[in-house]
């Protein structure tokens, strides 16, 4: 298809706005609304161009390329229009510095700083020399204001988290409201009221803490102006260069532009050029990357504790001294803990470490993301081909979604932004939890019940679903699995008894009324309920043929147990890995992930590799120092199975090691056979045996600045078979007392470092030690937000801080998961002396009382 500009040919294909075409072919049309990620607004009306055979001007960036359109773009007439109205946008906004005279040569007289608290011109604003109204202006060539100026004298809003709001230099371009609702869906800003009084707000003008925001920052990194600004960015600090790199956070794998000035980091934005990666990270990646590399609490070289005492050492003269050790110790003596957080390069060389040269099976893996972790043993078990990759369509391209086993909006925000798309396009979404979450508003049922009621939810549906089967399709699976029968037959008791059957069959309705069928299932389904019912829900998307995906765990959980499964090795959890120290089987252990600090009985040696201080550290006898995810190169695999090799975004601290060289190092001195490695490249190339999808990394070419992408091996589109067993059905929760308790999952954390902890606006985003209360609760106990309270039960306790909800039902406490990190405080001890398991297989909640703090 062929358009004209200004009588030049232009050829483009598929659907496209003028404004589009021309900005792919270098033609410049004035725009301030218009973004390429968000729907045309027409709002700022810059973009008005002429187009033959059409009364009056039209904007640019809502009207769609037609074959044949002849366009004009620059004309006297245009021109002056463009001109006065951009001179009305300038008349409320501070122009003082864009219309100077002597502007060009600001630098050589200005003898002020930016550091101020009224923007009242470019050389006071944190946006300058970055601002689109400023490249706007002189390019339209506007020298003069030729409308009355106004200040509009609103008030700064500093009361938020992470960004000010100075709505004195906002345009009403409206983009942050379009990113808010069109990708977030969290609708926590708006135009209000009308005409000359409009601006930017929230629903009764209440803080962003309170309207639902999300703390994204997409609406910072669209505005073209200064009305929103990073707050640890308003000083004039100007990043030396920007490098490409993966998140190390969450197993999201979002791709980040950090900003860096002499080897520190001073931010990140999201890397919006990827179309698949438009605005999806998180208050984590968004917020939170200087304080992962540039945190006080940063080990400064290795130690060794001698009569008590942390000796500052060399790293030659730990290594040896740790490989001594070791060699006093046999095999199954020494155990390994991997962080999830390491990159597949250092679980690899870790993992060898363990099993060929200190001939260990004993290897644990520290995660909180339990629902793939016990989906894989599930699978193991079973014998069954697993395929968790998916595409970010598989979502999108969704007409029926189910959401459960946490808050999707906190956990893996960029999942919630591939729902919201689907919802937008007309899916239907039903949420099933205990708690109200942010997605209910868009979720056509939001089902409410506890989790002992999840094990008969799903019950029901699986047999409404075989009520439904057609005879043909009914033989087919029932020959396909025989245990099939007594699943489909079985009648749970919410078919008879349940207030609930009536909005579980709707629900079953919906979900089961179009396809394709995706269910997004979270840790907190597992730690709520018994692992078990992970097996029924596997049973139930086999059967529906939806694809399941789970959510919310470390930036490498995928990886790790990809990597261990291909090695042979089923990870242990920490609590297990304490038990075997309790026992005396453990007596010696290499912790390269975080464990909280043991209670009574430690190991005969502990060596604590960390990038950081931590209460594990004051028991050990060794302490290394290494890198964090950002100080060096790896591949980390995200949660929909994409492998991405990342190059570092900034020189490692001075005594730092990757934890892979820690590993080479003592491997070398432990085994004469021990290989020898000198980076992360040739570490690749000896894992490609066991990982041939990184030949599909090596054919991308060896910049070692670009991010490079491939995904794990695709399987079979389900899994084959199912997985059931009887002691599902004899599931039961008992609760001891008033009070049920709901944990909340929690990935704040970069290995042993809690980001509130580090960040005071986090803490008031999430705080970990918040116990939350219904407010009728509070009330018939004498509690006040904000107060201390203390949970005891028959042998242990756990101080809190008030937070009132009417999210949370009645009789219900809710506590966040904190395996460590947060100085102080650490929630799973408690929360694992409240459970007990009974040979029956029923689940007891022990009675607890509650305390007013002092």
């Amino acid at each position: 298809m062929i358009i004209r500009f200004d009588g030049r040919e232009i050829t483009f294909e598929g659907s496209k706005s003028i404004l589009e075409v021309a900005r792919e072919n270098g033609i410049y049309i004035p725009s301030l609304c218009d973004h390429p990620l968000l729907t045309p607004f027409s709002g700022c009306r810059l973009c008005l161009v002429e187009v033959k055979g059409r009364r009056g001007y039209v904007p640019a960036c809502s009207l769609q390329a037609e074959d044949g359109l002849e366009v004009t773009v620059n004309s006297p007439v245009l021109e002056e229009i463009r001109r006065q109205t951009l001179e009305l946008i300038l008349s409320e906004h501070p122009n003082a510095c864009l219309v100077c005279s002597e502007k060009e040569r600001c630098e050589e007289h200005k003898a002020t700083i930016r550091k101020v608290g009224e923007v009242t011109g470019c050389v006071f604003c944190p946006k300058n020399n970055h601002c689109e109204l400023q490249e706007v202006v002189r390019r339209l060539g506007v020298e003069r204001v030729r409308f009355p100026s106004t200040y509009r004298g609103f008030e700064l809003e500093r009361g938020d988290p992470f960004f000010d709001r100075n709505y004195n230099l906002c345009i009403l371009c409206g983009r942050c409201v379009r990113v808010c609702h069109e990708v977030r869906g969290a609708t926590a800003i708006a135009f209000v009221f009308r005409g000359s009084q409009t601006v930017i707000g929230t629903p009764f003008n209440q803080p962003l803490l309170d309207s639902g925001c999300q703390f994204c920052g997409a609406c910072v990194d669209v505005c073209p102006v200064g009305a929103l600004t990073e707050r640890a960015l308003r000083v004039e600090v100007e990043p030396e260069k920007e490098v490409t790199t993966v998140c190390p956070i969450c197993s999201q794998g979002c791709r980040l532009r950090v900003k860096v000035r002499e080897s520190r980091i001073l931010g990140a934005e999201p890397e919006t050029e990827q179309s698949s990666n438009p605005f999806k990270t998180c208050v984590r990646g968004r917020f939170l990357l200087r304080e992962v590399v540039n945190e006080a609490k940063r080990l400064p070289q290795p130690f060794i504790r001698s009569d008590g005492q942390l000796l500052e050492m060399s790293w030659p003269e730990t290594l040896d001294f740790v490989a001594a050790k070791l060699s006093a110790y046999k095999g199954e003596e020494i155990g390994l803990v991997l962080s999830p957080h390491l990159p597949l390069e250092d679980i690899y060389l870790l993992s060898r470490l363990a099993t060929e040269v200190l001939a260990s099976s004993q290897v644990a893996l520290t995660s909180v993301g339990e629902s793939l972790s016990l989906l894989q043993n599930l699978a193991q078990s079973g014998h069954l081909t697993l395929n968790l990759n998916y595409r970010p369509e598989d979502i999108t391209q969704a007409k029926s979604i189910l959401v459960c086993g946490g808050d999707l909006t906190a956990l893996q925000p960029g999942l919630w932004v591939e729902v919201h798309q689907a919802l937008r396009q007309g899916a239907k979404l039903v949420t099933l939890d205990s708690l109200a979450r942010a997605s209910d508003r868009h979720a056509t049922l939001a089902l409410k019940a506890l989790p002992e009621d999840f094990p008969a939810i799903l019950e029901r549906w699986l047999s409404l679903l075989g009520e439904n089967l057609d005879e043909e399709t009914k033989a087919r699976r029932l020959a396909r699995e025989e245990r099939l029968r007594s699943l489909l037959s079985h009648q749970p008791e919410i078919q008879e008894s349940s207030h609930l059957k009536p909005e579980v069959d709707e629900a079953w309705s919906l979900l089961t009324a179009a396809k394709p069928v995706v269910f997004l299932v979270g840790p907190g389904l597992a730690m709520n309920s018994s692992p078990a019912i992970l097996s029924r829900l596997w049973n139930l998307a086999v059967l529906a043929d939806a694809k399941l995906i789970t959510f919310g765990f470390e930036s490498n959980a995928r990886g790790a147990l990809e990597l261990l499964k291909r090695l042979g090795l089923r990870a242990k959890s920490p609590e297990q890995m304490q038990e075997e120290v309790e026992k005396g089987h453990l007596k010696a252990l290499l912790c390269f992930g975080a464990l909280p600090a043991f209670s009574s009985k430690t190991p005969e040696f502990l060596v604590v590799a960390d990038p950081y201080q931590n209460e594990l550290a004051s028991q050990a006898q060794v302490l290394f120092p290494v890198a964090t995810g950002l100080e060096r190169p790896g591949i980390y695999v995200s949660n929909s199975g994409l492998m991405q090799q990342f190059p570092a975004a900034v020189a490692a601290a001075a005594e730092s090691y990757p934890d892979w060289q820690v590993a080479a190092e003592l491997g070398r001195r432990l085994s004469p056979t021990w290989p020898s490695f000198r980076n992360e490249a040739e570490i690749r190339l000896a894992m490609l045996s066991l990982f041939p999808e990184i030949k599909a990394l090596l054919v991308q070419g060896d910049s070692p600045s670009e991010v490079k992408q491939t995904y794990l091996s695709e399987l079979p589109p389900q899994a084959k078979g199912l997985v059931f067993s009887e002691k599902e059905t004899n599931f039961s929760f008992k609760k001891i007392g008033p009070f049920r308790i709901l944990i909340e999952p929690n990935l704040d954390y970069y290995r042993s470092l809690h980001l509130a902890a580090t960040s005071r606006d986090l803490r008031l985003l999430r705080h970990p030690q918040k116990v939350v209360f219904h407010p009728e609760e509070a009330a018939r106990l004498g509690l006040r937000e904000e107060e201390m309270v203390i949970l005891k039960n028959a042998g242990n306790s756990l101080t809190g801080i008030v937070k009132l909800s009417r999210q949370v039902p009645l009789g219900t406490l809710v506590i966040t998961f904190t395996f460590n990190g947060f100085p102080g405080f650490s929630s799973a001890p408690f929360l694992a002396s409240c459970f007990s398991a009974r040979a029956d297989g029923s689940i007891v909640q022990e009675a607890i009382t509650v305390e007013r703090g002092s």
